[in-house]
């Protein structure tokens, strides 16, 4: 569970991303085992537990080819497209950002947007363990 600061925090990065991107459909931050973590647009379950099962193959391909983390997948059907991106915390966990849009949307600026936002997210993420293990220490 994500302290509420950290979970206001990613509600807006993805508010953000909506505000740069207008033609999304719907964006969300998700476990990996499909548990919403926020989201912004009309989000749809099935694609939030879908997401996590793509970002883990994917992962695993990539690892498998060049050895290196995945950055993003791009999956592109007949009415829209969907970009995940993984969203690696400072605890070793990884969540994925699932941002959906119509067809005929720029998808470099889509997904440069999705990558800017899972980045946001990171350094919210990072800067809430810094000041929580700040605060232990003056405790």
């Amino acid at each position: 569970m994500l302290p509420e600061a950290v979970r206001a925090y990613c509600d807006d990065a993805l508010r953000l991303l909506f505000e740069e991107l207008p033609d999304l459909r719907t964006a969300v931050l998700a476990t990996m085992d499909g548990y919403p973590v926020s989201s912004w647009g009309s989000p749809n379950t099935r694609i939030v537990v879908m997401a996590g099962t793509l970002q883990a193959l994917a992962s695993a391909f990539s690892k498998e080819c060049q050895g290196e983390a995945l950055q993003s997948l791009m999956m592109q059907a007949a009415a829209a497209n969907l970009i995940v991106t993984p969203v690696s915390m400072p605890s070793g966990d990884t969540l994925v950002l699932a941002v959906v849009a119509d067809q005929d949307v720029n998808l470099g600026l889509m997904r440069r947007g999705a990558i800017m936002c899972a980045e946001r997210i990171k350094k919210s993420m990072a800067m809430h363990e810094q000041s929580s293990l700040g605060a232990l220490n003056y405790v």
